[in-house]
């Protein structure tokens, strides 16, 4: 059902608020969803100068946000208040495809690969969020993504690597890039992919046409671009357990024709679904949120885009996540140990008791009682800046990327308002630094080259908490040394570094077959440190080696 509350008739309004838009699926899932839109009802300068050259091709048209080859536009048809001036006369209406569907059209009748797309006008019908949304529309596509700096995205079930295999620094087979950079870590898939231009997958290797090279294939997002034509819009969702998503995206001009800028924001909260009897807490919760700033400028002979992002999390995760392994842990019922040899070890309740003087406070996993539940937070930042300048009918791209992000997963604490301590929880940490330099010529042309500098430096390193004690450690083990905070870590380090040089032909025979020819040759640098340290508490009344004895027993 749609609704929209059209206020054009109202003067004051319409200046404000001009349209608003509210949307209600129904369906058999509780939930609602309203969006709010507000965008400038005059004439705009939403089309900037944009030169008749033939130099001005389809790639150029996508960074700008429109068809270059529409032809010329006159900046002076609007006002500073965008009203209508004299030069209405001009104004021809010509039917252009989106940036999305531009990509549709030339994947799959242009591209000399398989491949498929989503535009953003499916994404927003549809709703897709996260890449697992996205893993519904597109065929093969498995992103394999549990927490917010956890994936092993895969490509027709190749490109996953198997359990335990991906640790800190893991190069997956499928590459993931975003407005044209290669993200080499899990960690910065995670966000809210909504406002999109388009979703693509390439399957097969994709390393001759710049960026990073795979070898199973490559998912491609490409955000949408900042306009010129004054947009705002405003979309809520909320559901049960409190959930709210929280969506707003605003893009206009800061000086009209030469520099727009666009800004998406989201939030997404919920209550989580197992509530803590002690402190009240709900744990699988979400709360994460994120923002997304642009800055497109526009000349006669170059566009430069620059993009700044940040998504984070803070969330309580791990109980109902790892219950019954590490430190949690999640009783149903009075339980009893027997050996092998027969010997009974007594129950659940009765060694709580005889050890640490405490009774069982709950047999509900649902219902826990947790000392101390450990949260999972995560902050991933970007930066990227994609110049495109024209030489004669060829165009010069530079792009230069930095990426940074932290990890950080403190376990949960053991059930019964007990403490012994956790173990197995990682956290993970990383910066990676990107360049690519490109010359292409015009990718109509009969026969179209590309070809390229690249080049990446991504470290990444981590520390699993394998034995962390807590209040109830040392009487739980009987070792006094076992003194609250003591923990052994496992500290791994992982460098990559990667020089290439790329290039890659396609030969235009006629509009149903063309031949691509492709080469690329890298250097790789990979560094691997592994060690185990322990994190001693210093001012107690034990020693060093004393703390390190109770880690060994």
């Amino acid at each position: 059902m749609l609704i929209k509350l059209d206020w054009s008739k109202h003067a004051l309004l319409k200046r404000s608020l001009p349209a608003v838009l509210v949307t209600l699926p129904l369906g058999s899932s509780l939930g609602y969803t309203g969006k709010a839109s507000a965008k400038d009802m005059q004439m705009s300068s939403g089309m900037h100068h944009a030169s008749s050259k033939k130099h001005h091709d389809d790639s150029h048209a996508h960074m700008t946000g429109h068809n270059a080859k529409s032809g010329h536009h006159n900046h002076d048809m609007d006002d500073d208040n965008g009203n209508m001036g004299s030069a209405t006369e001009n104004i021809h209406v010509t039917s252009a495809m989106s940036a999305g569907d531009r990509k549709m059209h030339e994947v799959m009748m242009k591209t000399s690969r398989f491949g498929d797309v989503v535009t953003g006008k499916e994404a927003q019908e549809q709703q897709f969020t996260t890449l697992n949304d996205y893993s519904y529309k597109v065929p093969g596509f498995r992103p394999n993504t549990t927490t917010p700096h956890y994936s092993r995205m895969s490509i027709r079930g190749l490109g996953q690597p198997l359990s335990g295999s991906a640790g800190i620094g893991y190069l997956s087979e499928t590459a993931f890039s975003v407005d044209n950079v290669t993200w080499l870590q899990p960690d910065y898939q995670a966000g809210d992919w909504s406002n999109i231009s388009s979703f693509e997958i390439g399957y097969g290797p994709g390393g001759t046409a710049g960026g990073h090279n795979s070898d199973v294939g490559v998912i491609s997002i490409m955000t949408a671009l900042p306009s010129f034509k004054r947009s705002t819009q405003y979309e809520q969702t909320v559901g049960n357990y409190g959930h709210t998503i929280e969506k707003l995206d605003s893009t206009g001009s800061i000086l009209r024709g030469h520099l727009a800028y666009r800004i998406t924001g989201y939030y997404d909260n919920a209550n989580g679904w197992i509530h803590d009897i002690l402190n009240g807490k709900r744990y699988q919760n979400i709360n994460r949120g994120g923002v997304r700033a642009q800055l497109l400028a526009t000349e006669e002979n170059y566009t430069d885009r620059f993009i700044f992002s940040y998504n984070g999390s803070s969330e309580y995760s791990q109980y109902g996540e790892s219950a019954g392994t590490g430190g949690a842990s999640a009783p149903i019922g009075d339980s009893v140990l027997v050996y092998g040899n027969g010997r009974y070890a007594g129950s659940y309740a009765a060694t709580l008791a005889s050890r640490l003087n405490k009774s069982v406070l709950t047999y509900n996993p649902y219902r826990p009682a947790l000392a101390d539940p450990g949260k999972e937070r995560s902050n991933v930042y970007t930066a990227s800046n994609e110049l495109n300048y024209h030489i004669g009918r060829n165009t010069l791209t530079s792009i230069s990327a930095v990426g940074l992000f932290s990890g950080v997963n403190s376990g949960t604490t053991d059930n019964q308002n007990v403490w012994i301590g956790t173990g197995g929880e990682m956290d993970d940490y990383g910066v990676q630094g990107s360049q690519e330099i490109r010359l292409a010529s015009p990718q109509e042309d009969k026969i179209a080259w590309t070809v390229g500098l690249y080049g990446v430096d991504n470290s990444a390193w981590n520390r699993m908490h394998h034995t962390a004690f807590g209040t109830d450690a040392a009487a739980w083990y009987s070792r006094p040394a076992a003194v609250t905070g003591l923990t052994q870590w496992e500290k791994n380090y992982n460098t990559n570094i990667q020089a290439a040089i790329f290039a890659q032909t396609v030969i235009h025979v006629n509009n149903k077959f063309s031949l691509t020819l492709g080469l690329r040759n890298s250097y790789d640098i990979q560094k691997f440190n592994n060690k185990f340290e322990v994190g001693y508490v210093p001012g107690t009344a034990y020693s060093y080696d004393q703390q390190r004895q109770a880690l060994r027993a």
